[in-house]
Protein backbone atom coordinates (compact mmCIF):
# COMPACT_ATOMS: atom_id res chain seq x y z
CA UNK A 1 0.00 0.00 0.00
CA UNK A 2 1.62 3.46 -0.76
CA UNK A 3 2.15 6.08 1.95
CA UNK A 4 1.48 9.61 0.78
CA UNK A 5 4.19 12.41 2.33
CA UNK A 6 4.18 15.98 1.94
CA UNK A 7 7.77 15.88 3.35
CA UNK A 8 10.95 15.93 1.11
CA UNK A 9 12.71 13.31 -0.17
CA UNK A 10 15.80 13.44 2.29
CA UNK A 11 13.45 13.58 5.38
CA UNK A 12 11.61 10.54 4.50
CA UNK A 13 14.25 8.55 3.74
CA UNK A 14 15.95 9.70 7.06
CA UNK A 15 12.05 8.59 8.77
CA UNK A 16 12.50 5.09 6.95
CA UNK A 17 16.54 4.07 7.76
CA UNK A 18 15.35 5.07 11.42
CA UNK A 19 12.33 2.17 11.20
CA UNK A 20 14.59 -0.34 9.94
CA UNK A 21 17.88 0.33 11.79
CA UNK A 22 19.97 1.03 8.65
CA UNK A 23 21.97 4.08 7.98
CA UNK A 24 20.12 6.58 5.51
CA UNK A 25 23.37 6.31 3.23
CA UNK A 26 22.59 2.86 2.88
CA UNK A 27 19.46 3.20 2.16
CA UNK A 28 19.75 6.05 -0.39
CA UNK A 29 21.92 3.65 -2.73
CA UNK A 30 18.72 1.24 -2.69
CA UNK A 31 16.12 3.51 -3.25
CA UNK A 32 14.31 4.49 -6.88
CA UNK A 33 12.84 7.50 -7.54
CA UNK A 34 10.54 8.34 -10.59
CA UNK A 35 8.37 11.71 -10.92
CA UNK A 36 4.61 11.43 -10.69
CA UNK A 37 2.24 13.45 -11.89
CA UNK A 38 -1.67 14.02 -12.98
CA UNK A 39 -3.55 16.81 -14.43
CA UNK A 40 -7.45 17.35 -15.08
CA UNK A 41 -9.12 19.95 -16.71
CA UNK A 42 -12.77 21.47 -17.05
CA UNK A 43 -15.01 23.98 -18.66
CA UNK A 44 -17.51 25.14 -16.31
CA UNK A 45 -16.67 22.30 -13.70
CA UNK A 46 -14.40 22.06 -10.76
CA UNK A 47 -11.35 20.01 -12.09
CA UNK A 48 -9.52 17.51 -9.77
CA UNK A 49 -11.48 14.23 -9.31
CA UNK A 50 -9.74 12.70 -12.47
CA UNK A 51 -6.28 13.87 -11.54
CA UNK A 52 -6.54 12.50 -8.30
CA UNK A 53 -7.64 9.20 -9.49
CA UNK A 54 -4.62 8.90 -12.15
CA UNK A 55 -2.37 10.46 -9.29
CA UNK A 56 -3.27 7.28 -7.11
CA UNK A 57 -3.33 5.07 -9.83
CA UNK A 58 0.11 5.90 -11.02
CA UNK A 59 1.41 5.57 -7.39
CA UNK A 60 0.57 1.59 -7.27
CA UNK A 61 3.75 0.93 -7.90
CA UNK A 62 5.50 2.62 -5.21
CA UNK A 63 5.62 2.21 -1.45
CA UNK A 64 5.64 6.00 -0.77
CA UNK A 65 4.86 9.05 -2.68
CA UNK A 66 7.00 12.18 -1.32
CA UNK A 67 7.09 15.89 -2.56
CA UNK A 68 3.36 15.91 -3.33
CA UNK A 69 2.41 19.51 -4.65
CA UNK A 70 -1.64 19.99 -5.73
CA UNK A 71 -1.75 23.22 -7.97
CA UNK A 72 -5.31 24.31 -8.92
CA UNK A 73 -5.49 27.05 -11.46
CA UNK A 74 -8.28 29.22 -13.13
CA UNK A 75 -8.38 30.62 -16.25
CA UNK A 76 -10.48 32.57 -19.25
CA UNK A 77 -12.58 34.67 -16.84
CA UNK A 78 -12.53 31.80 -14.21
CA UNK A 79 -14.60 29.31 -16.67
CA UNK A 80 -11.91 26.79 -17.13
CA UNK A 81 -9.97 24.86 -14.60
CA UNK A 82 -6.86 23.07 -14.08
CA UNK A 83 -5.74 21.09 -11.46
CA UNK A 84 -2.57 19.33 -11.51
CA UNK A 85 -0.94 16.93 -8.77
CA UNK A 86 3.14 16.18 -8.46
CA UNK A 87 5.18 13.93 -6.54
CA UNK A 88 8.04 12.01 -6.34
CA UNK A 89 7.22 7.98 -5.76
CA UNK A 90 9.81 6.04 -3.91
CA UNK A 91 10.38 2.57 -3.94
CA UNK A 92 12.71 0.97 -1.39
CA UNK A 93 15.00 -1.86 -2.39
CA UNK A 94 15.40 -2.73 1.20
CA UNK A 95 17.39 -6.06 2.13
CA UNK A 96 15.19 -9.02 2.15
CA UNK A 97 12.42 -7.22 -0.21
CA UNK A 98 11.11 -9.49 -2.62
Amino acid sequence: MTEFYTTSLGDYLSLMASKEWISKSYLEKRVTIKEIYAIDSRLLLSAGVKALKDFEERSKNYDAVVNIVRTPSRAAFGLYSVYEIQGTGVELNKPGKK
